[in-house]
């Protein structure tokens, strides 16, 4: 039990910030694509 808890103590934040990551790098990518599609403005 206490090596569970050593291993979630070291690799949760280890998983949250790499999931923060690729959460970060896909939104720039949508917006350029997004661009491209929108009528410009007049």
């Amino acid at each position: 039990m206490l090596s569970a808890t050593l291993l979630g103590v070291i690799l949760v934040p280890i998983f949250f910030v790499w999931v923060l990551s690729v959460l970060r790098r896909k939104p720039h990518v949508q917006q350029v694509d997004d661009d491209k599609h929108l009528p410009e403005k007049q």
